[in-house]
């Protein structure tokens, strides 16, 4: 007995896609096999089906991975063991690693994922069998710091549940967003008073020292 493989449509039959020369008849190994006498099939003609597309299969795969690998988004793809299955150069660069290092990671033993919240995401994700997004900011096992917008997303492969993550980079906002909290706690906390008003003389903000200096309070000053 043979198992075979030939190529399948709609897994019922009525295509014929997956038809099998067994014997002087014609099988279907979607409702037929896959299993046959393998004295009686006949390889040749299985192989030729096999092979048929073969050229624009490889075409495919070359162009997904070419949209994959220009892709300004970080991506990576886990199976259901945790293990790295493919990856973009995008979250290299991010990341601070290559692709290789990243295909080589299982994303249950990084310590960074585990500190940052990431882990605890991604497991959600597969967990509730549903998208989980979240900010993180942690050191990466590369020694690199950065701010990544993730989102994680579990698809099904078989029986089991993969993981997809895309990562985009937010480091930079993220940055802004802390010198522009720390510039407005530094204005807040400056000796004299400051007020920052629109064009037309309207009051946007002012500093503790002015609602010290004036008794205005801050919800008060700009009516």
């Amino acid at each position: 007995m043979v198992s075979v493989n030939p190529i399948m449509v709609d897994g019922t039959g009525m295509c014929g896609g997956c038809r099998v020369k067994v014997g002087d008849k014609v099988r279907f190994a979607c409702v037929d096999g896959p299993d046959f006498d393998g004295h009686l099939v006949d390889f040749e003609d299985l192989m030729s089906r096999l092979d048929r597309y073969k050229e624009q299969e490889q075409a495919a795969l070359a162009y997904m991975g070419a949209v994959i690998q220009a892709s300004p988004v970080g991506i990576i793809s886990y199976d259901e063991t945790g293990q790295a299955r493919a990856a973009n150069q995008t979250l290299a660069r991010m990341v601070g690693g290559t692709t290789d290092q990243l295909l080589q990671m299982n994303f249950r033993q990084i310590e960074s994922w585990r500190t940052s919240g990431l882990l605890e995401a991604a497991e959600r994700a597969i967990a509730m069998q549903e998208p989980v997004n979240l900010e993180a900011h942690f050191i990466t096992t590369f020694c690199k710091e950065v701010w990544l917008d993730v989102q994680f997303v579990p698809f099904q492969r078989g029986d089991a549940w993969h993981l997809l993550l895309l990562a985009t980079d937010i480091s930079d906002r993220a940055h802004t967003s802390v010198r522009l909290k720390l510039l407005s706690a530094a204005l807040d906390a400056a000796a004299n008073t400051i007020v920052i008003t629109d064009p037309r003389g309207q009051i946007e903000w002012v500093n503790e020292a002015f609602t010290r200096g004036t008794g205005y309070t801050r919800s008060g000053q700009s009516q």
